[in-house]
């Protein structure tokens, strides 16, 4: 240890630790837990879809695309009817003849839906107005690296 009044302390110490063993519990992957989960991709551009795309299919998700919200709504409700209805569906905010957050309002209110998705808005807007409206109207909110 020393010490200079007034200016404070400074200690050191030597400590000798034994090898750490590996760890015995096994965790679960989230790939794993993914696998196989049914997601609609939206977007009004090739670029961002086939983006969206390839990582969904990188975390073994059944991934399929829509280019506008009327697209997505009535492939939504195609599979839901059908028995195979999408858990999420990954959307763009800002796309022509229907946008994100008015896609999210259409499935939520949509009472025949026996197995409504999730909705995740992914933008590249992001400030704090948006933010706001985005996240009280979706389920979520991802913020696109442009």
């Amino acid at each position: 240890m020393e010490s200079t009044h007034g200016e404070g302390s400074t200690f050191s110490f030597t400590a000798n630790f034994g090898l750490s063993k590996p760890d015995e519990v096994k965790s679960q992957s989230l790939v794993s837990d993914l696998s196989g989960l049914s997601v609609l991709v939206v977007d009004d551009s090739l670029a961002s879809l086939k983006i969206m795309q390839n990582m969904a299919e990188s975390l073994g998700l059944e991934v399929e695309l829509a280019e506008d919200g009327v697209e997505a709504l009535d492939k939504v409700r195609h599979a839901d009817q059908a028995g195979t209805p999408y858990r999420i569906v990954f959307t763009d905010w800002k796309m022509p003849n229907m946008n994100g957050i008015d896609l999210c309002r259409q499935i939520k209110s949509d009472t025949s839906l026996n197995t409504p998705p999730k909705v995740v808005i992914v933008t590249a807007y992001d400030n704090d107005m948006s933010r706001i409206q985005l996240t009280s109207a979706t389920d979520g909110l991802i913020p696109k690296n442009t």
